[in-house]
């Protein structure tokens, strides 16, 4: 039917079938960048409306230059990063805070003085290691493999970017309030905001707080803008957290959210397809 069809219709059909390769099922893993282009083009003047997808393109391309442009194009020297990974099994996990220099997909991270690896490191026992980091006032996570250990030193290769969320992030500081059973409640600074996640940081002093009395699933109470903001109630939110990292003087968390409704998820998306369009007009 080509131009019969509504715009509208030609544009979310697109964006449905992106939406549907790179998510993950229960019988497909997700497809990544490369493979959803490949698709996109394969179906270009078929399935899908050619002009509609040359921008899809152009948007997928442009997202995957921003991820791999930090490491790639040159190397470079990155304070206070934070490595981490389980050791012999998924109950230990270790998060170190120290020194990156990145060079192409390869680096290595120099351990901070006042801390120590585990005694006689065994590579061969070490899983899911990930590396994060500040950048241009956003947050950074990347898969990593250990290739090699030395003293207070890791080699690391096959460095690839780690989306914090599934959906849609921002980076967003703003004050948040965790709510648990057994502790009042606690005010943090949030550093970031998904669909799907909140990342936030505390001072490393208020570490052991957050894993004695926060290590289950909490609420989280929102303020200001993200308040305002949404025709949907976010202060009941439910959150696990997922990762810590530690970030020079601050921990970082990554949570996600637990029993999130579509329209809790909607809410936020829209304040932050919202706040994107403003911080754009103050560009």
């Amino acid at each position: 039917k080509g131009k019969d069809i509504l715009y509208l219709s030609r544009i979310l059909c697109v964006a449905d079938s992106i939406d549907a390769m790179m998510s993950s099922k229960s019988y497909k893993r997700p497809k990544n960048v490369d493979e959803t282009i490949r698709e996109l083009k394969k179906g270009s003047g078929k399935h899908f409306d050619p002009e509609v997808t040359k921008v899809a393109i152009s948007l997928l391309e442009n997202t995957m230059d921003q991820t791999n442009v930090m490491m790639l194009n040159h190397s470079k020297f990155i304070n206070y990063a934070s490595i981490s990974f389980n050791y012999k099994d998924l109950h230990n996990y270790f998060s170190f805070g120290g020194n990156l220099i990145l060079r192409n997909s390869q680096g290595v991270f120099i351990l901070s003085s006042t801390e120590h690896f585990p005694a006689e490191l065994d590579l061969s026992k070490v899983y899911h290691t990930s590396i994060s980091f500040f950048e241009n006032y956003d947050f950074y996570e990347f898969s990593a493999s250990l290739i090699r250990v030395d003293d207070d030193r890791l080699e690391v290769s096959d460095l690839k970017y780690m989306p914090t969320d599934r959906y849609f992030s921002l980076v967003w500081n703003s004050r948040i309030k965790l709510n648990a059973k057994d502790h009042e409640s606690l005010e943090v600074e949030m550093i970031k905001l998904g669909g799907d996640t909140i990342v936030f940081q505390v001072p490393n002093s208020q570490e052991n707080e957050i894993s004695q009395h926060f290590k289950d699933i909490f609420d989280v109470s929102f303020h200001g803008d993200l308040v305002t903001s949404s025709s949907v109630p976010l202060g009941t939110l439910q959150n696990k957290i997922t990762k810590v990292y530690r970030n020079g003087v601050h921990t970082v968390y990554v949570t996600k959210f637990e029993s999130i409704t579509s329209s809790e998820r909607d809410a936020i998306l829209r304040v932050l397809f919202r706040k994107q369009i403003e911080l754009r007009k103050h560009k």
